[in-house]
């Protein structure tokens, strides 16, 4: 199944870090665009309450300074350069920043908004989408963790406001890896768990899918299906072993009754097909033929022979 797709997908990833002159002639003041005040608003009030020591020393600076990359600048001042608590809105209004500001670029503790109100809070490092902290999109996914170039990489956390919630490895900003995906309800019996391997955002690999309290699957995965070798069991006491594919039985498969009863023989979508084996809770088997799912009729062992060599 698709999960949630690529995040940011709009936005210009690659951000060269620059060097940055600022012109002589201040202006005199910062007019944040109002879809950003609007977005703001929706918001807690960001609070600059940290003491870095690297920032003891600069100085109030009240001017708003245009760069030659045309942001505009308000932060305190240090070493003819923006450092200390700060705003930036860049170029054409594509980002609005607030927070820590060092040698004119984001730094640790600060919060920027995209030209599509998603936001970004956190740590910030030497780059304004380098991130440790949170994303949060304009549905109100969010996501935690280390984000490069504002896509996620390594172990984070993403919650949806309908309780979805997947904890686990990510690879430029898409599930990849080992992780945990659970859709909450309020009634447990029908809560649905994935835990296993992702590829893309799909499950891919091994992984166990829980249907609540009424079934389960472990085995191999492809492109978000069952695919491949697993065991399929029920609340009732039944339980497949076999080949599956597409989310289908298909192929060799052994499906067993909590009374003792299996049937073993070939599966075709999801349905028995061709020779088989039904052993009875005595344990007495027969052996039959069957197709689309119904069995057409009972055979020998020695018509059983012939037809496994047709």
């Amino acid at each position: 199944m698709e999960l949630n797709g690529e995040v940011l997908s709009t936005i210009d990833k690659s951000i060269p870090k620059k060097s940055v002159q600022y012109l002589k002639t201040p202006l005199t003041s910062l007019v944040i665009p109002e879809k950003y005040l609007t977005k703001l608003n929706s918001l807690s009030q960001f609070a600059f309450d940290q003491a870095y020591s690297e920032f003891s020393d600069a100085k109030p600076n009240e001017n708003v300074y245009r760069t030659e990359f045309n942001d505009l600048v308000q932060s305190y001042w240090k070493n003819d350069q923006p450092n200390g608590p700060g705003k930036i809105i860049y170029d054409k209004e594509e980002f609005y920043y607030e927070g820590y500001i060092k040698s004119g670029e984001p730094y640790k503790k600060g919060r920027l908004l995209t030209k599509n109100l998603e936001v970004y809070e956190g740590d910030f490092k030497s780059n304004r989408l380098n991130v440790e902290g949170t994303y949060i999109d304009n549905e109100g996914l969010t996501i935690t963790g280390t984000f490069l170039n504002g896509l996620i990489q390594g172990q984070g956390e993403e919650k949806w406001t309908n309780g979805t919630h997947y904890s686990g490895n990510y690879i430029n900003g898409v599930k990849s890896g080992k992780g945990m995906l659970l859709w909450e309800n309020s009634n447990k019996a029908k809560e649905e768990k994935y835990e296993g391997e992702f590829v893309d955002n799909l499950f891919e690999g091994l992984g166990t899918y829980h249907w609540g309290t009424q079934k389960n699957y472990t085995g191999e995965w492809k492109k978000g299906m069952m695919d491949g070798e697993g065991v399929f069991s029920w609340k009732d006491g039944r339980v497949f072993k076999g080949k599956f594919h597409e989310d289908k039985k298909h192929g060799y498969g052994e499906l067993e009754w909590s009374d003792g009863r299996n049937w073993k023989g070939n599966w075709k979508d999801d349905k028995q097909e061709g020779l088989g084996y039904l052993k009875n809770a005595n344990g007495e088997v027969q052996i039959g033929l069957w197709e689309d799912g119904k069995r057409i009729k009972w055979i020998t062992e020695q018509e059983a022979k012939e037809f496994e060599k047709k």
